[in-house]
């Protein structure tokens, strides 16, 4: 068992290395800020383990942590389905690689695909019977695994947390709203922003601080 978790679960830093992070700011001094780097690379080893233990859960289902969003996405959606383009939005994912995902769930039969009679240009991805109950089946088990990973945060600090993260993408939509004149992904409808994300929002767009 231990070796299965080895090969599953990728090794690395939780965190940049001290004497690393201060090298670099050595090296690349007014350029590099060592708080920014940890927090982007804490970020990233952070997602890679929720993908990689995702999938070593999941293992007995044949699903991984991308599948897994998929299907949960599209089964929220219910039997109207979901335009493939709009399923992208969920899973963050190139438009390539999720043709391919999507057709690898059809393949096992748990997902449909059919052109939209309203748009011919429009896939919309359906649930089968059988993606539904193995929905049922385990997505239970991949939240209980994220409540468990969780419990040490009270109610506060998950609320603290994702406006954190939501302030961070609110910079990076400034950022690519400067360089490319539009933001180009990871956006939230307004609406369903907190409200300190959607003014802080607004005070980087009007270069206020």
């Amino acid at each position: 068992m231990k070796h299965l978790v080895m090969k599953t679960i990728r090794q690395g830093f939780v965190s940049l290395p001290g004497d690393f992070v201060q090298g670099l700011a050595k090296e690349f001094p007014g350029a590099y800020d060592p708080d920014c780097a940890q927090i982007s690379f804490m970020l990233r080893s952070t997602a890679s383990r929720i993908n990689d233990t995702t999938t070593y859960v999941l293992t007995k289902y044949k699903l991984t942590a991308r599948s897994i969003n998929l299907l949960i996405a599209v089964y929220e959606h219910g039997k109207d389905g979901m335009a493939i383009s709009v399923l992208g939005q969920y899973v963050h994912t190139a438009a390539a690689t999720l043709t391919s995902a999507v057709k690898a769930l059809e393949r096992e039969k748990l997902v449909t695909r059919q052109t939209d009679p309203a748009d011919r240009r429009s896939i919309i991805v359906r649930l089968t019977p059988k993606g539904r109950r193995l929905t049922d089946v385990a997505f239970p088990v991949h939240a209980r695994q994220l409540k468990s990973a969780m419990r040490s945060l009270s109610l506060s600090e998950r609320k603290t947390l994702m406006q954190l993260l939501g302030r961070i993408n609110d910079g990076y939509n400034v950022w690519e709203q400067e360089l490319f004149g539009k933001a180009q992904s990871r956006l939230s409808p307004a609406n369903d922003l907190p409200e300190a994300n959607r003014r802080d929002a607004s005070l980087l767009r009007n270069g206020s601080s």
